[in-house]
């Protein structure tokens, strides 16, 4: 049978392959997907669309991205075993019978591969497996499970699985190809130390079996500046391999684990030949049969989540837009890695979104930085008119911020209500009065003045959490109003590593976009969307002026906390890097040990020190967990589980306080 005429809108580019590269009797098709968690028969029904255009377009083989069946991650979700395996075996039908409608309607046969969880076929600990499965005309004709398991960050395979015994090439019309799955082909990762991860060398092992070409199924996640280690890592795999490899990536997200796609080709001598696009549905052919390889963008593989009402696009206004197809143009040339992290987050909340069933969101807008770029991205990612904003000021709330927050609200077309919470708030002063004993100590003028000074901090530190949590109080109980909104929290990483925020007041909600980056990084966001649009969309004045949390007069932030671009990079350093804290005392020490009359609380000889401290003190804090979307390689949240009552570094006992403040965590 005389195979369709290939002829589709696409972008197709050919690079010459080395010398001696050999042809291959193939076309493989690489469909880049986006799966929901648990949605066995909409993952299955979109394997099944992609499958089946790509080989009506003749591939003749298609890829599909890690464990589609059941979605990635699916943590807990797996103990139900019965109901698993149950469920996976009704998607693989569905993706059987599109193979054998392919081979009837082609007069040949067009294998697809499939990532799944699988019974493990051996006695053992673990009954199930992760595993990628060749599937021809109806039947598995070929199953490879994982071998290396990540258990790290967060990563948790080996809770689950367990490891294959063997790593076996399957041929197909003549050539031999190492099929495995993400994990397997990073044996060349080293860690701090150079140390290799694993002990099994899989590359080693198919270079043995004679590969000829090596297929990744991954489920990799986003993390700033991974995409340069993924392409390193895997052209070193080709290059030792001696054989050119497909790395297949899922895109979406998963709670607040981003997948970014830019799934990739590279040749046997490690070079990128092709990319797919990032945070988007994608899919390419490869043509290995000439002296040429080929990659061709197919616009018309149809790689979008089954459900219709899954695919929200939201209408934005003329500069919102604009805003947009400027960062997607920045993202696909690659060289601007702020850019990738923007649209990272606003993906993730488009997805975390449409795949918890909601449409809209409720935030407080105070005129602040961390509001306002929480507002950025969330209008950029649902729409103005899905968000909602209100203002709740108090005695100790700056004019210019509220001028802000309308100016902003305009520029953007999102809703702000300029409301107060004064009344609220005096209301809590009278019905909590200081208490008897201590107001006699404020009275006494024997009474030590460190003591003094210790309670009226504390009332300030009550006083500045009241205000927090009333206003958190009205954002709850709009969004129980207005019905099927997120509320989003605005606190950023360096305030949740200090501790400097309040527990159930601005620390609270249901998903918080900006939770993984710093002040620094939130002040260059909003200057690059503002750049981006060619226009000021967000008041230069949010940026620039003082950062302040106007919970009390004339306060701010650096009054309480160490300036914010040596704190992010302090609690970067000790966190994601994993520095000792003798390292970065020898680094940031110096900074503030010696500050001219009148010195900061926070500062002095042992400043890094009581930092730390405080970082490892409010691990109660950031406990109470909310979404946050994962941008860097370690994140609060699930990614990062230790104990709350410990005794680490600083040789202290840490005691976890029970209504922990803005000011003293």
């Amino acid at each position: 049978m005389v195979r369709p005429l290939f002829m589709v809108f696409c972008l197709l580019f050919s690079l010459a392959a080395p010398a001696g590269a050999q042809p291959l009797p193939l076309k493989v098709a690489l469909a880049q997907l986006n799966p929901l968690v648990g949605d066995f028969i909409g993952n299955a029904q979109q394997i099944a669309r992609a499958y089946e255009d790509a080989a009506m377009l003749g591939a003749d083989l298609v890829v599909t991205p890690e464990f589609m069946l059941p979605g990635y991650p699916a943590y807990d979700l797996l103990d139900r075993s019965a109901d698993c395996f149950t469920r996976v075996e009704e998607g693989l039908a569905i993706i059987k019978e599109a193979t054998r409608r392919v081979s009837r309607l082609l007069g040949y046969d067009v294998p697809v591969i499939v990532g799944h969880v699988a019974r493990t076929p051996y006695d053992g600990a673990k009954d199930k497996q992760n595993v990628a499965s060749v599937i021809l005309n109806g039947e598995i004709v070929f199953t490879q499970s994982k071998v290396l398991l990540p258990t790290y960050d967060i990563f948790d395979e080996a809770r689950y699985f367990a490891p294959a015994r063997e790593q076996r090439v399957w041929e197909f019309k003549g050539v031999k190809i190492a099929i495995a799955i993400c994990e397997d082909w990073w044996f060349e990762d080293v860690d701090a130390e150079g140390r290799h991860l694993y002990d099994f060398n899989t590359i080693q092992n198919f270079k043995d079996q004679g590969a000829q070409l090596a297929i990744s199924l991954s489920a990799s996640p986003y993390n700033r500046d991974k995409q340069v280690v993924r392409e390193r890592l895997h052209g070193e795999a080709a290059r030792l391999l001696g054989a050119p490899l497909i790395w297949a990536n899922q895109w979406g997200a998963t709670d607040g684990v981003l997948f970014d796609g830019r799934s990739f080709i590279v040749d046997e001598t490690g070079f990128v030949r092709g990319r797919l696009k990032a945070f988007a549905p994608d899919a390419a052919i490869v043509d290995f049969t000439g002296n040429v390889i080929e990659v061709t963008h197919v616009s018309t593989v149809r790689t979008e989540a089954y459900a219709p009402e899954a695919n929200f696009k939201p209408r934005l206004p003329a500069p919102l837009q604009a805003v947009m197809d400027r960062l997607q143009t920045s993202v696909s040339i690659g060289n601007n890695e702020d850019d990738v992290v923007i649209m990272a987050i606003i993906m993730g909340i488009r997805e975390y979104a449409r795949k918890t069933g909601h449409r809209r969101a409720i935030l407080g807008l105070s005129g602040g930085a961390d509001s306002a770029a929480n507002a950025a991205v969330v209008a950029l990612a649902l729409g103005p008119e899905n968000l909602l904003t209100l203002g709740m000021k108090t005695e100790f709330t700056r004019v210019g911020s509220v001028t802000d927050a309308n100016v902003m609200a305009r520029n953007f077309g999102f809703t702000y209500e300029d409301g107060s919470i004064q009344e609220e708030f005096e209301a809590y002063v009278r019905n909590n009065p200081m208490p008897a004993r201590l107001q006699r100590i404020l009275d006494d003028p024997a009474s030590p003045a460190d003591e003094v000074a210790r309670i009226d901090a504390r009332r300030r530190t009550q006083l500045e959490n009241a205000q927090a949590r009333i206003r958190m109080t009205r954002l709850f109980g709009r969004a129980n109003l207005e019905g099927g909104m997120i509320l989003m929290a605005t606190s950023n990483k360096n305030e949740l590593g200090n501790g400097y925020f309040t527990l159930h007041g601005d620390y609270a909600g249901g998903l918080s976009p900006l939770g993984d980056q710093g002040k620094p990084e939130v002040w260059r966001y909003m200057a690059r969307i503002n750049e981006l649009a060619g226009t000021e969309l967000i008041p230069a004045a949010i940026i620039t002026k003082p950062p302040s949390h106007e919970l009390s007069a004339g306060v701010v932030t650096t009054d309480d906390i160490p300036p914010y671009p040596v704190l992010h990079r302090l609690y970067h350093g000790y966190m994601v890097d994993g520095r000792s804290v003798e390292d970065l005392t020898r680094e940031f020490g110096p900074l503030f040990a010696n500050m001219p009359a009148p010195q900061p609380k926070w500062a002095g000889p042992d400043w890094v020190q009581r930092a730390i401290q405080l970082f490892e003190r409010n691990d109660h804090k950031r406990r109470q967990e909310i979404q946050i979307l994962r941008t860097t390689r370690k994140a609060f949240g699930y990614g990062r589980r230790v104990p709350i009552a410990k005794r680490w570094e600083v040789g202290r006992p840490v005691v976890a306080v029970s209504c922990a403040g803005a000011l003293e965590p």
